[in-house]
């Protein structure tokens, strides 16, 4: 939902980048959101509740004097109930003043897997855990057994920078 104060920030968005196609949007959100001109835009930077520094913070990675090496902790989807939740997935409907019940039909088809298990490819949207950097990793000496799994993680491109190795599991 957007308030009729925000109402036209997607359009805003899309005007400028049709007139400058080298446009980058600074998502500030306390939780996903839709990004319908995402593929317009030369890059965004997502940043979640960044505290009093967050224009000095955002500016050190948008000048590069930082390297942007999170991943996304939600996923931003394509469109609005793109996982088509329910009002009986949600307690308290339809009787909010006397929740007491959920019904947990996703069973454990929960974001990342909910997307993998249909299909779902990202048009505007991104998925959990991505996100981009200044530089470039190889990743080498995979093992795995069934309670670990270790891997090497090398820097290999000119900027510093940090990587976080994702492992996302799925049914067999």
């Amino acid at each position: 939902y957007c308030s009729p104060a925000f109402a036209h920030q997607n359009a805003l968005v899309a005007a400028v980048a049709a007139a400058n196609p080298n446009t980058v949007v600074v998502v500030s959100s306390p939780g996903a959101v839709l990004l319908p001109w995402s593929g317009q835009v030369r890059a965004i930077l997502a940043n979640f509740y960044p505290g009093q520094q967050a224009g000095n913070a955002i500016a050190d990675v948008l000048f590069g004097a930082a390297n942007p090496s999170g991943k996304l902790p939600v996923t931003f989807p394509n469109c609005e109930n793109e996982t088509r939740f329910t009002a009986a997935q949600w307690p308290g409907l339809p009787d909010p003043t006397a929740p007491s019940y959920a019904f947990y039909t996703e069973k454990l088809l929960v974001g990342y897997r909910y997307y993998d298990a249909w299909e779902i490819r990202f048009t505007t949207g991104f998925p959990f855990g991505h996100g981009l950097s200044y530089t470039t990793f190889t990743y080498s000496a995979l093992q795995a057994t069934p309670e670990s799994v270790t891997l090497v993680v090398a820097n290999t491109g000119k900027a510093a920078g940090a990587e976080v190795a994702q492992l996302y599991l799925g049914f067999p």
